[in-house]
C-alpha cells in the first residue's frame, strides 16, 4: 500500500535537502572534467523525482527520533490565542505563508510566460530563405523530424529557445554570420533534443512551491548550468578542434550582448530565459567542449549511488516518539487528566498537553489498564 502522510512530507524535505547538498559537492571540478553531464543531469531527475513523490510504503522502516523531531512537531502545535476561542498554533501560521507566498510566486511566472508568449505569437515566421536553409541544413545532420519555427526580426534582443511542443527559435536579424548562425542554432536545437525546457519547468514548479528553501534556489543555477554544458556537448561532439574554438567564439559574443541585455530594457525577458552571471559557469563550458576526458568506471559508480540513494529514501521514515519518564507507574498517570491520541501510525500519551509515551498498539495501552480517548 502507498500513501502520504505529513511525516512523509516531512521526510521527503529532509532528505531531498541532504540529496542536493550531495548533488552540489558532486558538481566540483574533481568530478565535472571526469564524468559526462548526463550522469549529473540523471542525479537531478531522481532528486527531482523524489520530491514530487512524497510517498511512504508498507515495508517502509520507522526509525524513532525522541529528541529533535518531538521538539519539532510540539512547537508546530504552539498555538497563538487572539480571543478565549479563536486561536492558530504555529504549523497552521507556517502553512498559510507557505501557500499563499508560493501561489504568488507561480501566478507571477504565469503571467510573464503569458506575457512573452503574447509578444511572440505576434512576430511572423521567417520566409527567408538564407534562414531557413541553415536550419534545415542542421535538422538533416541531426536527422531532426519534428518541426521547429524560426523567428527572425529586429526587435528580437537576442537567440532564444522557446515552446515545450510547438518549438520556436527567435534569432535577431542581421547580427551574427552564417557560421555563427550554424553553431547558435546547433546549440538552440540541443535543447529541444535533450528536452530542456521540461526539466527546467518541474525545477521552476519545485523552486516556486520551496521558495522558503535557499538549497533548493542553489540546485536550480546548478541544474541550469549543467543543462547548458550538456547542449555544449551534445553541439560540439562531432565538430573538429578548429571548430569548436570557433563554437567558443561565438559563445563569448553571445553572452556578451546577453550581459547588455540584462542591465537594459529587457532585463525580465532576457534573464527569464539566461543566466550567465558565474565566471565559473563559462570556464566549466569552455574546459568540457574542448578537452573532456571521461571516467566510466567513475560515472558507473555515481549512477550506481544516486539509483541506490533513490531507491533507499523509501526504505525509512522518521517518527516522533517519547520515553516515559523514570518516576512515571501506573498510580500516579491516573492521577493526572491524561489522554491518549493516535498521530502519525502511533499511539501517544499526553498528560497536561505534553506527550509522555509512546505506545506501538492498543494492547501495549489495555495491559496497563489504561483506555483510549473516546472510550
Amino acid at each position: 500500500m502507498i500513501h502520504i502522510s505529513k511525516l512523509s512530507l516531512i521526510n521527503t524535505i529532509l532528505l531531498s535537502n541532504i540529496f542536493i547538498i550531495i548533488f552540489i559537492l558532486f558538481t566540483n571540478k574533481i568530478f565535472l572534467f571526469k564524468i559526462s553531464i548526463k550522469t549529473f543531469i540523471i542525479f537531478g531527475i531522481l532528486i527531482i523525482l523524489r520530491i514530487f513523490l512524497p510517498v511512504e510504503f508498507l515495508f517502509t522502516k520507522e526509525i524513532e527520533s525522541f529528541n529533535i523531531y518531538p521538539y519539532i512537531i510540539n512547537l508546530l502545535k504552539h498555538k497563538f490565542y487572539i480571543t478565549q476561542y479563536l486561536y492558530f498554533n504555529v504549523k497552521q501560521l507556517i502553512l498559510f505563508l507557505w501557500i499563499i507566498i508560493a501561489i504568488t510566486i507561480i501566478i507571477n511566472k504565469l503571467f510573464l510566460y503569458i506575457r512573452i508568449r503574447n509578444t511572440l505569437s505576434d512576430l511572423p515566421e521567417t520566409e527567408n530563405i538564407y534562414y531557413i536553409n541553415i536550419l534545415n541544413n542542421i535538422k538533416k545532420q541531426k536527422n531532426i523530424k519534428f518541426n521547429i519555427k524560426l523567428l527572425v526580426n529586429k526587435s528580437i534582443p537576442t537567440v532564444m529557445e522557446y515552446g515545450f511542443f510547438n518549438k520556436v527559435i527567435l534569432i535577431p536579424e542581421n547580427i551574427y554570420s552564417t557560421k555563427e548562425l550554424n553553431y547558435i542554432l546547433l546549440h538552440e536545437i540541443s535543447h529541444f533534443l535533450n528536452r530542456t525546457n521540461f526539466i527546467k519547468l518541474f525545477i521552476d514548479i519545485l523552486c516556486s512551491i520551496f521558495w522558503w528553501n535557499p538549497i533548493m534556489s542553489i540546485f536550480k543555477k546548478k541544474y541550469y548550468s549543467l543543462l547548458e554544458i550538456h547542449c555544449d556537448y551534445i553541439a560540439t561532439k562531432d565538430l573538429s578542434i578548429h571548430d569548436k574554438k570557433e563554437y567558443l567564439f561565438c559563445l563569448l559574443k553571445h553572452i556578451k550582448q546577453n550581459f547588455t541585455l540584462i542591465n537594459g530594457n529587457n532585463s525580465n525577458i532576457i534573464s527569464y530565459f539566461f543566466n550567465y552571471k558565474s565566471k565559473n559557469i563559462l570556464k566549466n563550458r569552455v574546459y568540457l567542449v574542448m578537452d573532456f576526458k571521461k571516467n566510466k568506471i567513475l560515472e558507473y559508480i555515481i549512477i550506481i549511488f544516486s539509483i541506490l540513494l533513490f531507491i533507499s529514501s523509501y526504505f525509512i521514515i522518521l517518527q516522533p516518539a517519547y520515553k516515559p519518564a523514570v518516576d512515571i507507574t501506573l498510580q500516579n498517570i491516573n492521577n493526572y487528566d491524561y489522554s491518549i491520541n493516535y498521530e502519525n501510525n502511533k499511539y501517544i500519551l499526553y498528560i497536561d498537553k505534553e506527550p509522555i509515551i509512546t505506545f506501538n498498539s492498543k494492547e501495549e495501552i489495555y495491559k496497563l489498564g489504561l483506555t483510549l480517548k473516546g472510550e
